[in-house]
């Protein structure tokens, strides 16, 4: 039987700062949406098939490390996603487009836009590290 992602319970109200435990709840919502998205769920269920619960520890510790600066996190995801055959440069605006949605249900506006400012750098890192320069409309796309 395949690997089930935990439900997340959500936070009743919209957060207005960072915590630990509202970033489990982001990534634990966001993976879940992955999972069944129509073009993203393909790529990251292939990959991840048996290892979810890995895969999103280790995306808890990135995103505490990136928010809440704690040195969790000790990978590097350009050499991961280097190894994605499957991954194409649209699929970020995807995921950003998914990731910003997940921001709007769990953190007030202001709170949402500062995490998806520092998912649009790191997604815009990793375009150009795998695909090379970014254009200005990805970069106006994804704002």
């Amino acid at each position: 039987m395949p690997e089930q992602p935990p439900t997340p319970a959500g936070p009743t109200e919209l957060q207005d700062s960072i915590t630990e435990e509202n970033i489990e709840v982001m990534v634990h919502t966001f993976y879940s949406r992955i999972r069944r998205h129509d073009t993203l769920g393909p790529v990251f269920n292939d990959r991840l098939e048996g290892r979810w619960k890995l895969h999103q520890e280790n995306m808890v510790d990135f995103w505490s490390n990136g928010l809440l600066r704690t040195g969790r996190y000790f990978g590097n995801p350009l050499i991961k996603h280097r190894n994605v055959k499957t991954i194409e440069r649209w699929h970020f605006a995807e995921w950003l487009d998914l990731f910003h949605d997940t921001l709007k249900d769990i953190y007030t506006p202001d709170v949402a836009e500062q995490i998806h400012l520092a998912a649009r750098r790191m997604a815009g890192g990793l375009t150009h590290g795998l695909f090379g320069p970014i254009s200005s409309e990805e970069i106006e796309g994804a704002a």
